[in-house]
């Protein structure tokens, strides 16, 4: 087993490093068959740090970004705690670089839907959990309201990152709920907004931090409920508006 782990990551490193859109798709595939038989997993970090490295080298390059976030993507969800916590702010501070840089929708997309696992797999570890909590949602967040105007597609990828955001640090997020309200309300005005602005918007109401015994949570709820209410009293009242009540 050691010997066949040893040769299919061996294998992995000069596909990545190639240049030629054959290798990397070559690179894409074996990256698949990695996570199909957990070798992502593997709890000894020296076994994957070669091709770790590669990855970083690609996410930091606008050239290979994409061949970049495709391979991380199983080992960010697969890998082991250590690999994970070794390298986690790294990948963070590549992805927010990915974001802020010129790239297409699918790219952003990618980029998205891996800092929403790192989110939810930062919690299990508490320096990390700190360190977000103080800084990093503080430094992503004004990205992801700003993706929200772009495409369709980038737009729903960013609200399901800034729901991971809401979920596990909602203190943090909190400092942005006005801005992340605005942007809801936005689009639930649209003629059909996808699922996710609607189960964004009623996860604001965790957006705060509690505060004793959850006394703001509460809160949220109760504003929440006021302002669906009065939204449904004037939709019913433009809707009826002209006729008799017979009252």
């Amino acid at each position: 087993m050691a010997h066949y782990i040893d040769n299919v990551l061996s294998f992995a490193k000069p596909l990545i490093s190639g240049d030629s859109k054959q290798n990397s798709r070559h690179f894409e595939n074996l990256i698949k068959a990695t996570a199909e038989h957990g070798l992502a997993a593997l709890k000894d970090p020296d076994v994957l740090n070669g091709v770790v490295a590669e990855i970083n080298s690609c996410l930091n390059s606008s050239q290979k970004r994409l061949e970049g976030l495709s391979a991380l993507k199983p080992v960010a969800i697969s890998c082991s705690d250590q690999v994970f916590s070794n390298n986690c702010q790294t990948w963070f501070q590549l992805l927010l670089q990915a974001l802020q840089s010129y790239g297409s929708p699918r790219q952003h997309q990618l980029t998205l839907q891996l800092l929403t696992v790192i989110i939810q797999r930062v919690t299990a570890f508490p320096e990390l959990d700190r360190e977000f909590g103080t800084a990093k949602i503080k430094t992503l967040l004004p990205t992801l309201l700003l993706l929200c105007s772009k495409s369709t597609e980038e737009a729903v990828s960013s609200l399901h990152c800034i729901m991971a955001c809401i979920k596990f640090f909602p203190g943090p997020t909190s400092l942005f709920k006005t801005k992340i309200e605005a942007v809801l309300v936005e689009g639930l005005d649209s003629a059909s907004p996808p699922q996710v602005y609607t189960r964004c918007y009623a996860a604001l109401a965790r957006c705060s931090t509690g505060g004793h015994r959850g006394d703001k949570h509460r809160e949220g709820w109760s504003t929440l409920y006021d302002k669906l209410i009065a939204t449904l009293n004037y939709t019913l009242s433009q809707l009826y508006q002209g006729f008799e009540t017979g009252l």
